[in-house]
């Protein structure tokens, strides 16, 4: 059903872009995009440093 609905909104002109917030970065002592262009499901998107 995802998939179906998300080819939709592309049929529709409508973007697929989902933003992400992080908002208590001040708890980590990094947070680290790991420079994808496209991201796959199962992919990191991000590294965590703990402090």
């Amino acid at each position: 059903m995802g998939v179906l609905l998300l080819l939709k909104i592309q049929a529709a002109g409508l973007s697929i872009i989902t933003p992400i917030v992080i908002i208590n970065t001040d708890d980590y002592l990094d947070v680290l995009d790991m420079n994808q262009i496209e991201i796959v499901v199962g992919e990191d998107l991000l590294m965590i440093i703990s402090k």
